[in-house]
């Protein structure tokens, strides 16, 4: 099943209702956040410092993400996507 994601700005007071399963253009609301989940994200630069480092320091990046049980590649790969 596709997925896209849509931030909506409405004026103060005028945000629609919305809830579960709430049909939108032909599909079905199934996550909502009620605020702008962007600010949470890595600006360009912030994810490049991080990749450096990352890159860098590989085999204590490895190790850490061993013990957390975490995927080197999936971590890489995220960054990888918010440097696009």
């Amino acid at each position: 099943m596709s997925k896209y994601t849509f931030v909506v700005e409405f004026n103060d007071g005028e945000e629609p209702a919305v809830y579960f399963n709430t049909n939108i253009l032909g599909g079905r609301l199934c996550m909502v956040a009620f605020e702008d989940i962007r600010k949470y994200q890595l600006e360009e630069e912030e994810a490049h410092a991080l990749k450096s480092f990352l890159d860098e320091n590989q085999s204590d990046f490895r190790d850490c993400c061993e013990e957390h049980e975490v995927s080197v590649e999936a971590i890489h790969e995220k960054l990888y996507q918010q440097t696009l």
